[in-house]
């Protein structure tokens, strides 16, 4: 998983696009994020409410909530 820095306000264009697929925890600090920043297939752990929470729904990734306590994805 890669962890962002909790500071971290903006997500270029292709900045972690030609990674591995995996996942990558996105701080709630975070403001922008490019429409093609990760694969499509990337995990996406962000604060539910957030704006990388919001941004990863709508753009169809698959996204876990870290405010939730349900752990029933097995995670």
């Amino acid at each position: 998983m890669i962890v962002l820095p909790a500071d971290l306000q903006k997500i270029d264009a292709e900045t972690y696009r030609h990674i591995p697929a995996g996942s990558v925890c996105i701080p709630s600090s975070v403001r922008w994020i490019a429409p093609d920043a990760f694969p499509k297939d990337m995990l996406i752990f962000a604060v539910g409410g957030s704006y990388a929470y919001s941004w990863a729904v709508e753009n169809g990734y698959r996204v876990i909530d870290l405010s939730s306590d349900d752990s029933s994805d097995g995670l």
